[in-house]
């Protein structure tokens, strides 16, 4: 399993624009693209930062996944309606991570 960690900048005075488009379109086209994400957060001390994790099952699903999304007519149109009056993001970053050896739920043992 390969976990993304995203972690969004958001431009100021644009984060209550990104939960409405997380929350109205966003979460239904991860899932229809086989993207899994169970965790969303906002940073304490950063007022502009918002972080959630996706699973993947590899990176070559990961990428295909992405791909599939940011090609996708809803997407392409709900990020032009959600960003008429400027982007919303200032940065995006990703975290690749995976269970260490020890992990609890690392089954495999690697």
């Amino acid at each position: 399993m390969l976990y993304e960690l995203r972690i969004y900048h958001v431009n100021p005075g644009k984060m209550q624009a990104l939960h409405e488009r997380f929350r109205d379109h966003v979460i239904d086209l991860f899932s229809k693209h086989g993207m899994k994400i169970t965790h969303y957060w906002e940073a304490i001390h950063e007022l502009n930062n918002r972080l959630y994790y996706v699973e993947h099952d590899n990176m070559e699903s990961r990428n295909l996944n992405y791909e599939r999304f940011r090609n996708d007519p809803e997407w392409i149109e709900v990020k032009r309606i959600s960003e008429m009056y400027g982007p919303l993001l200032n940065n995006q970053e990703s975290i690749f991570m995976k269970n260490a050896a020890f992990s609890r739920t690392n089954k495999t043992g690697q």
